[in-house]
């Protein structure tokens, strides 16, 4: 039985997308280099803001006083402007509010760093997740597990009784080395291809069709 859902944030919960290319342009254009269009990030998101700077700069040969410039001017903009052009995915606010009311234990964990990540959910959720967690210094990034164990340690959650929620294979690649069922949705950033690639238990098209597979997996139980 599922009792608890792991949501990934960007691309899965909301359309942060704009967001991430603000803060990213943002960062060249304070160190003199070239722009990207958005959909180019799209190609660079998803393991956390260190790769993301890294794949950008790459075209550059970039040295390390480079890196840690444009990574502290991105840190710079997104400090500021946290949720600036962010928005929720439509269906998703029902949908945790119909899980939340059914029981169900929620959680969201992120590549995001976490005071940026704290920031983003209670802005757009308040306090209708228990357990809200994003990248820490001291704590491998997804798709590492020990993001998973923590929250589900937190949660008191078994692994039989998890589920993993993201848009891009390195969330389902999560699910897989924390031995939890995986659920792609393929309204965020991930390509179809790319997701069913990864070979994911469950893939939905809407948020919405949560409620029905947690329904459908609980009920076989």
């Amino acid at each position: 039985m599922i009792k608890g859902i792991i949501f990934d944030l960007d691309g899965t919960l909301i359309d942060t997308l704009k967001t991430i290319a603000k803060a990213a342009n943002f960062a060249l254009w304070k160190n003199k280099l070239p722009l990207y269009q958005n959909e180019q990030f799209l190609d660079m998101i998803g393991k956390g803001k260190n790769v993301l700077v890294q794949k950008m700069l790459e075209p550059y040969n970039p040295d390390e006083n480079l890196i840690k410039q444009v990574t502290k001017d991105f840190d710079t903009f997104f400090l500021a402007h946290p949720i600036e052009a962010s928005e929720l995915y439509p269906g998703i606010y029902v949908t945790i509010e119909a899980l939340r009311d059914q029981g169900i234990k929620t959680a969201v964990l992120s590549n995001k760093d976490d005071n940026i990540t704290q920031l983003v959910v209670k802005h757009f959720f308040a306090d209708h997740f228990q357990y809200i967690k994003g990248r820490l210094d001291k704590v491998a990034a997804k798709p590492d597990r020990m993001m998973m164990i923590n929250a589900m340690a937190a949660m008191k959650l078994l692994p039989m009784e998890t589920l993993m929620v993201g848009d891009m294979a390195v969330d389902i690649e999560f699910a897989r080395n924390s031995n939890v069922s995986s659920c792609a949705v393929t309204w965020g950033f991930g390509r179809r291809k790319d997701l069913t690639k990864a070979k994911p238990d469950f893939i939905i098209d809407k948020p919405v069709s949560l409620l029905g597979l947690l329904l459908e997996q609980n009920h076989a139980r």
